[in-house]
């Protein structure tokens, strides 16, 4: 299903990408139960999860860095 969404709208995603976004939601803690969820939100709390993902990998981003980090993924 979003496999064939993205499809459609001319981006080839693979099954691992999607299901590395979804993970990532997940260990976000983002109850999909609930349906106020837009874009906007999921990107935010998928940003949250590779900003989580750095500090475990002990990469030392600046603050610079990681707004850009999240600007990159909210599309800000």
């Amino acid at each position: 299903m979003i496999r064939e969404a993205c499809s459609q709208r001319g981006h080839k995603v693979t099954r691992n990408v999607i299901h590395f976004v979804l993970i990532g939601l997940q260990y976000s803690q983002v109850d999909w139960r609930e349906t106020q969820h837009d874009a906007a939100h999921l990107a935010a709390e998928f940003a949250g999860n590779v900003l989580r993902l750095t500090i475990n990998a002990r990469m030392e981003l600046s603050d610079t860095e990681r707004n850009e980090v999240r600007a990159w993924i909210e599309g800000g």
